[in-house]
């Protein structure tokens, strides 16, 4: 399978306070993705489905897999 999409750059979002990058693919399409969520959805294991990311050790700059952890928004309210 071949990637056609490239990488235009990597950015520091101060809202969600995450990387993100802007991705651009042979039609001129753009989209975003972000570093935690891709790292999760392929490496952190989610058997009950629940839709957020948080990082363990409240660092958003350490997506790595042991620090990210599957959560609810009800969770992660507490």
């Amino acid at each position: 399978m071949r990637f056609k999409s490239k990488i235009m750059r990597q950015r520091w979002n101060n809202k969600c306070k995450c990387y993100f990058l802007d991705l651009m693919s042979d039609y001129k399409k753009k989209s975003t993705i972000y570093s935690h969520k891709e790292v999760a959805k392929l490496y952190v294991p989610n058997d009950e489905k629940k839709i957020m990311i948080v990082h363990k050790d409240n660092n958003p700059r350490n997506n790595r897999v042991e620090n990210l952890l599957w959560m609810t928004a009800s969770e992660h309210m507490r």
